[in-house]
């Protein structure tokens, strides 16, 4: 017999209002409420363990109770994720801010091999617009040139060598220092918030290479659903 809903953890909870069809999201949404922790091979054993999960025949407490006590026995459950959460309440309305989120960012749908995304602050690109300009931070795609050669850690594609963002699925490429102060700045930033100095392509910029945790952008969280 499946156990009973308002004795659900939060892990449990945002399991439940997730669609495990698409662990990615899933994965995703327990992130960035700091539920689990996300250090390198965290994430690929969630995707073994909700597989293993929902093609086992066991029968008594739920895939979600399941997988909960799965991820808890990997050391990956944070202790507020532990907390109480009954009937998924908490979940359900932390779902419903990333879906309001998701309809301010952008209503059209999340693409790999449709849209791209904008090489300096992230967001979408609306192709359609006149002059190919970012609606978020209004530069110009025409500006992309040069050749391909930094590698995103995540898809793995290759992007423009002056990107700060990958163009195809919006993960950030690198991080910036001014070159005058060594402050380290945003790589949408246009100016150092320390010396002042305008940010070009003279600032020093460093490769992030390492597959660790995801920078879970609008990208991440499309719903398929």
């Amino acid at each position: 017999m499946a156990e009973n809903p308002y004795y659900w953890t939060r892990v449990e909870g945002s399991l439940a209002v997730g669609d495990l069809n698409n662990p990615a999201f899933v994965w995703a949404f327990l992130v960035v409420q700091e539920l689990v922790r996300d250090l390198p091979g965290d994430r690929e054993t969630f995707y073994r363990i909700v597989t293993e999960q929902q093609q086992s025949n066991e029968i008594g407490a739920s895939s979600v109770r399941r997988i909960s006590v799965a991820l808890s026995r990997a050391g990956i459950v944070r202790p507020s994720g532990d907390l109480p959460d009954p009937d998924a309440n908490i979940a359900q309305r932390r779902k419903q801010v990333i879906k309001q989120w998701l309809k301010a960012v952008n209503t059209q749908k999340l693409s790999v091999d449709d849209d791209a995304f904008c090489v300096y602050c992230g967001f979408i690109f609306d192709a359609s617009e006149e002059e190919m300009r970012c609606s978020n931070c209004a530069r110009p795609r025409s500006d992309w040139s040069g050749s391909r050669e930094i590698p995103c850690p995540r898809c793995e594609r290759l992007n423009w060598s002056l990107a700060s963002f990958c163009e195809f699925c919006s993960n950030q490429l690198v991080e910036l220092y001014c070159y005058q102060c060594q402050n380290k700045v945003q790589p949408q930033a246009l100016f150092c918030t320390t010396c002042g100095l305008k940010m070009d392509t003279a600032d020093k910029r460093v490769p992030i290479k390492r597959l660790g945790p995801p920078s879970y952008s609008p990208a991440t969280f499309y719903n398929k659903e």
